[in-house]
């Protein structure tokens, strides 16, 4: 089959994106896309000396497409020389101050969201606020909390953004990566022409506590409640599971009860362990139990963040670029496409494949 414009366009509309792996055609089409946008669009074509006959933006990306099939390794080379050019990167136009936003990030203390953090912001204001208040009065009497609950989920999301805008830079430093400039979803980069998305998380708390499970068990609230009995501590019952779970950790800390939490310690140690050396299951976890508006079956790489004394915290390790610079670039100049791990998984019953690798840092 002879693959067109239309045939790259059809596989990366419906998620079909193991399509263009080892595919040097698939790769063109992608990097194309990534500069699919008139201003760098015509710079490109000025500085090949091309003259495109259309005038959409569609149709000149169609036009270049074909002209640089005619030799696609060598056209591969000359996007990525393009796409290297910091100047062809979406954020330049901002003219970011990169060290004073470092020192910026520092400025956020807490990492309390506003809402639920799983939805948008405007739906948990609707169903809280608005359906489920049926009185003005009411309604003024929560504008504080609205306000609040705002400042929180921008604040939070600021803080994700632009950490992650910092941890992408780490990487498309490095001289076997290829920016994909920011503008193509599925695809941040090219790794020697593999297309990567890079997701930056935590170890999730939900695999963490089914594999907690597993070992002991029981959730971790269910443990820490039987040794708490087992020292006759107070349980209080009027507390939620999360501030329950924390009031448990605290007094076993002030009681000096060491051997309880180096117990906790040490289960949750062995779980991490035991996922590094083979993350597989947790990468493929993390594909099916992707939200449903985030849904991509794109080849990715797992920058997973944990702080081993508080989970909690990991957060604050988006920040630690001392820390993370010298991780990302050794992974990079060791990386192979062959050490990537084949991934398969259902999502609304159709069957996808992705390539995927985990990279995981601890404090």
């Amino acid at each position: 089959m002879v693959n067109t414009f239309e045939t790259y366009e059809k596989a990366f509309a419906q998620q079909n994106l193991s399509y263009f792996n080892g595919n040097v055609e698939g790769i063109l089409w992608l990097k194309l896309r990534a500069i699919a946008r008139r201003k760098q669009l015509v710079t490109f074509m000025k500085q090949m000396g091309l003259v495109a006959a259309s005038k959409t933006i569609k149709k000149q990306t169609i036009e270049l497409f074909y002209s640089l099939s005619t030799d696609v390794n060598k056209a591969n080379l000359v996007l990525d020389v393009f796409l290297r050019n910091v100047e062809n990167e979406l954020y330049a136009e901002l003219n970011i101050n990169t060290e004073q936003l470092k020192e910026d990030l520092y400025n956020v203390r807490d990492y309390h969201w506003g809402g639920d953090y799983n939805n948008s912001l405007d739906r948990y204001l609707i169903k809280s606020y608005v359906k489920g208040l049926p009185s003005f009065q009411k309604l003024l009497e929560q504008k504080e909390d609205i306000a609040e609950n705002a400042w929180h989920y921008v604040k939070n999301s600021w803080y994700n953004h632009w950490t992650s805008y910092l941890i992408e830079s780490i990487f498309k430093k490095h001289d076997r990566v290829v920016s994909a400039v920011g503008a193509i979803r599925s695809v941040d980069f090219f790794v020697d022409d593999c297309p990567i998305d890079l997701k930056v998380t935590y170890f999730p708390k939900v695999y963490m506590d089914l594999k907690f499970r597993e070992c002991t068990g029981s959730n971790e609230i269910a443990w820490l409640k039987q040794k708490a009995k087992e020292r006759e501590f107070r349980i209080p019952q009027r507390m939620d599971s999360a501030t329950l779970e924390y009031y448990l950790r605290e007094k076993f800390a002030e009681s000096g009860v060491k051997d309880v939490l180096d117990e906790l310690r040490g289960i949750k140690e062995k779980i991490l362990n035991k996922t590094i050396a083979a993350p597989e299951e947790l990468m493929l976890w993390l594909y099916v139990n992707q939200g449903e508006m985030r849904f991509g079956a794109e080849n990715r790489l797992f920058l997973i963040l944990i702080d081993l004394d508080d989970f909690t915290q990991s957060w604050k390790l988006k920040r630690a670029f001392d820390m993370l610079t010298p991780k990302i670039n050794s992974y990079l100049s060791s990386f192979a496409v062959e050490q990537l791990s084949e991934i398969s998984f259902t999502h609304q019953g159709r069957m996808y494949t992705s390539l995927s690798d985990s990279l995981f840092v601890l404090k």
